[in-house]
């Protein structure tokens, strides 16, 4: 089976309460192994690959035997822990490396093989699991995007199944998304932790992957003590790309010229080259994040309203959307 139509099976439990530190490589790894489970599979098998298809899809830099080896040597090490709730009701913690085996053999092929603890998350799942594209996965780079994307696409799989828009949210405490990254004292600084990981994340998954999303921070007073996503997918996000070209080609074309005469409230909205928005009747006039959001908005859902010379130079004719918006 190819590549690009190979697919992978986790237990939801696995995907929302695991906490690992990996690489995209190391998690490119797993991925590849898991892809190989096949439905009718009762037990977790040894592994087969071919060197350069091994080599290509984990997206090592270097060749060389002795380096994949020795990548191996220390993915071996790797580990992963959980928390349960076993029949007793008391909560269990356990803690597992993800390999049983590794092998190079030598004709080049690559042999792996998953610890046996992994197979009530990976074998005859029945139900509460989630199925993923592996081609989907092997255009990450960052292992943060691929653990939120696979978080919120389980949430999506829930709404679909259950059509309750609550199961679409997926609000989690930030000390606690920080344990299930891998990295529970890194990034102290919220500032840090946003910039280097929900910025990296979010802008990868509209990049690369069918979901967009979006996210609320919620503060305890001053700081932000949890996070609330909300995904956008499939045609949802092809109108927020939509979106978000108009706002670029807005920002670009229309700087310092009238975009809206706002007769009523008397004000002419116009972009400075920062990419603000301001008022030229009233150029002291401090207008809010939260009414920028929503003046970009009504922008993008009343284009024919825009001045004449702000839709010459974006190309936008009267009662037409260009090209790029269709």
């Amino acid at each position: 089976m190819e590549k690009d139509k190979k697919t992978i099976t986790k237990h939801n439990d696995f995907i929302l309460k695991s906490r690992y530190q990996l690489s995209m490589s190391e998690i490119k790894i797993i991925s590849l192994l898991m892809a190989e489970i096949k439905k009718e599979d009762k037990e977790l098998e040894i592994h087969t690959f071919d060197y350069d298809y091994f080599v290509q899809n984990v997206g090592y830099h270097e060749k060389k035997l002795d380096y994949v080896k020795n990548v191996l040597r220390n993915f071996k090490q790797r580990q992963f822990e959980i928390d349960y709730i076993d029949e007793d009701g008391d909560v269990v913690w356990e803690l597992y490396g993800f390999l049983d085996y590794a092998k190079v053999t030598k004709d080049k092929q690559v042999q792996l093989k998953f610890n046996d603890k992994l197979k009530e998350y990976l074998v005859g799942l029945k139900n509460n699991f989630t199925i993923f594209e592996l081609n989907q996965i092997l255009k990450f780079k960052s292992s943060y995007s691929f653990r939120l994307y696979e978080m919120i696409k389980v949430k999506y799989e829930q709404y679909k199944t259950y059509k309750n828009s609550d199961n679409l949210l997926l609000r989690i405490d930030v000390d606690d998304f920080k344990k299930i990254l891998g990295i529970p004292d890194k990034y102290p600084l919220y500032a840090n932790f946003k910039q280097k990981v929900l910025k990296v994340a979010t802008e990868e998954l509209q990049e690369k992957s069918e979901i967009y999303v979006e996210y609320k921070e919620i503060k305890d007073g001053h700081k932000v003590v949890s996070l609330e996503f909300f995904p956008m997918v499939s045609e949802e996000k092809l109108e927020k790309d939509n979106y978000w070209k108009f706002i670029k080609q807005l920002r670009e074309k229309c700087v310092n010229i009238e975009i809206i005469n706002d007769t009523k409230n008397d004000r002419i909205y116009s972009i400075n080259p920062s990419g603000r928005l301001y008022d030229q009747r009233h150029p002291d006039f401090k207008i809010k994040k939260d009414s920028a959001f929503k003046l970009f908005q009504w922008f993008y859902d009343n284009q024919q309203h825009l001045s004449t010379t702000c839709k010459t130079k974006m190309g936008i004719a009267i009662n037409e959307i260009p090209e790029f918006f269709k």
